[in-house]
């Protein structure tokens, strides 16, 4: 049986952030499927504040959702939807991306052969990389940032501008044995020395 736990951020009440106010404690990201989890609906989640990542007319979009956690199931309005984000920093609308195609077969990384998945984003070239020991690193010209270590492997879920910086955001999966994570690691809140920091992570285990 997999166990799934959800890391959780807590909203203070800003007027970015007015939401908070009425939900307390947030997620910040959900992957929609199912979870044969026995305790994943007694988590306690707001239903509203969501944004679903979608290709609508032929473009990668956030749009406002509800979500639902159902028999072990995580739904939104939109089944085809990719992640399901609940972060003040973000906002509907449309989302730029690297010219790649995120809606296919994923692009991955092992431990055992160990590469970089490269991405040019408004004229600068970044690099996901992951060496042997298991570090997963993305780097450009001026900075490089360690996202995690893990055992197994890497996948590139998704890359664009979500909070909309004309800076590179990442939702990533890392694997290992037993688990795995599905993370979002945004510019916005990164600082000057670093590429991105992770927002929030949604764990899930076997």
């Amino acid at each position: 049986m997999r166990k799934l736990m959800i890391t959780s951020l807590v909203l203070f009440s800003t007027l970015t952030c007015a939401i908070a106010q009425d939900i307390g404690t947030a997620f910040s990201i959900l992957r929609p499927g199912n979870f044969q989890d026995e305790d994943l609906d007694k988590f306690t989640f707001p239903a509203y504040g969501w944004l679903a990542l979608v290709v609508k007319d032929g473009r990668w979009e956030l749009m406002p959702t509800k979500v639902s956690i159902e028999n072990q199931v995580v739904t939104s309005n939109y089944d085809k939807a990719i992640a399901l984000l609940h972060e003040c920093s973000l906002t509907p609308g449309k989302v730029d991306t690297p010219n790649m195609k995120f809606s296919g077969e994923r692009r991955r990384l092992f431990k055992d052969e160990p590469g970089t998945i490269k991405m040019n984003y408004k004229g600068m070239e970044y690099g996901l990389t992951m060496n042997k020991s298991g570090k997963i690193t993305l780097y450009n010209g001026v900075l490089s940032t360690t996202l995690e270590e893990v055992r197994a492997g890497v996948s590139l879920v998704w890359a664009g501008d979500l909070d909309k910086d004309d800076k590179l955001d990442l939702i990533i999966e890392t694997e290992t044995e037993n688990n795995a994570t599905y993370c979002l690691f945004l510019s916005g809140t990164a600082g000057e020395k670093a590429l991105v920091k992770k927002v929030g992570c949604q764990f899930y285990s076997g």
